[in-house]
């Protein structure tokens, strides 16, 4: 359990970095670009995952973690609960910033999208990475499988609201997917991790 704290605590550390990127967000949104409550939880998603994982390379830390006896998993698990911690400063605070700041513009669905996005590229940034430990892997490609996404729940967007016109809906639907997908790439992950050569 120690250890495992231990992992949490230098991944944490590593991304306060990206705590800048809120008041970055903030200012954006005070100008009136709206746009940023989808756009940065992409961008930090994207970064703070390819941040951690050039640490990892350039350092060896991860096939030093494994030879001292942490399982794969763990390290796999921590590394996303490091991430989802910095949702709240990287997806939440902008769109809810967003929201305040651009009322009429920019809604509580496209919240859920942004959110969504930012969890989205959680769980693929780290089955990327994990699966090619000792390669690196480019922004775009972390950036993929958001796209993808974002793609599929903006039609879901606006099925929901021509459908039913409830923005909370609209949202709920953007958050689930994005849950749904982050706990597959999650899965894949852990497995591609078991099986990478380190």
């Amino acid at each position: 359990m120690k250890e495992l704290n231990g992992l949490l605590v230098n991944d944490l550390h590593r991304l306060t970095i990206y705590l800048s990127m809120t008041a970055l967000a903030v200012v954006m949104s005070a100008l009136g670009l709206g746009i940023v409550g989808v756009m940065f939880p992409m961008i930090g998603a994207a970064s703070a995952t390819y941040s951690l994982s050039i640490s990892d390379i350039q350092s060896g830390w991860t096939t030093f973690a494994v030879s001292s006896g942490i399982g794969r998993r763990n390290i796999v698990k921590t590394r996303l609960e490091a991430l989802l911690v910095f949702s709240v400063p990287l997806a939440v605070i902008p769109a809810i910033c967003s929201i305040i700041l651009n009322p009429g513009y920019f809604g509580l669905s496209e919240a859920g999208l942004g959110i969504g996005t930012y969890i989205v590229g959680v769980g693929y940034g780290c089955m990327v990475t994990f699966s090619r430990p000792r390669e690196s892997v480019s922004m775009l490609r972390l950036m993929a499988g958001q796209i993808a996404y974002m793609a599929v729940a903006v039609l879901i967007l606006l099925a929901a609201e021509g459908y039913t016109g409830n923005e909370t809906i609209g949202f709920a639907l953007c958050l689930t997917t994005g849950i749904t997908t982050m706990t597959w790439t999650y899965i894949e992950s852990v497995k591609r991790f078991a099986e990478a050569d380190l």
